[in-house]
């Protein structure tokens, strides 16, 4: 089976890099940096944990390609694969998209693969996986693709796999 995995929030702890250049006005008014996409800033994100350990062990048994809507991003392809090297990654393609929703599109095209995704947003201003992408979810569904809501456990999304047909 083809596994596509998503980056941010699901094998990284990119929340930390996000809060870190978020500014909070008197006023209420939330400003996200533009450093926060800076190389030097991208590159200290540390991964998950348990995040290393099971891409290794889905590896052994399917494709891993990482799926991840860095797209807008300048050099983010260079940036992101550098980032999964330097962390040791085992993974066979990296696919970047500029926004979530065209996550669907892509997975459209690639019936009877999985999708991991913490589908998660608004990290500057509050902890991830509260605030999800609804909108992308239900295009999913609505198109029977398959896919795991990543929420923090990488021992969950293993348990999970086991039951996905292949």
């Amino acid at each position: 089976m083809k596994i596509f995995c998503d980056i941010d929030s699901t094998i990284n702890n990119h929340w930390v890099r996000i809060q870190r250049n978020t500014t909070i006005g008197k006023n209420g008014s939330v400003d996200l940096s533009d450093r926060a996409f800076a190389r030097e800033e991208m590159m200290q994100d540390e991964p998950l944990a348990g995040s290393k350990d099971a891409i290794k062990r889905l590896k052994e048994e399917h494709e891993i390609h990482f799926l991840t809507a860095r797209g807008a991003i300048k050099d983010g392809f260079n940036i992101t694969k550098d980032w999964l090297n330097y962390h040791d990654f085992e993974y066979d393609s990296l696919v970047l998209v500029e926004r979530t929703m065209q996550k669907v599109e892509f997975m459209s095209s690639h019936r009877g693969s999985l999708l991991i995704d913490d589908l998660s947003r608004m990290q500057h201003i509050g902890a991830s996986y509260i605030h999800l992408y609804g909108d992308v979810i239900k295009e999913l569904e609505k198109n029977n693709i398959n896919f795991i809501l990543f929420k923090g456990s990488w021992g969950d999304v293993l348990d999970k796999i086991h039951g996905v047909k292949k």
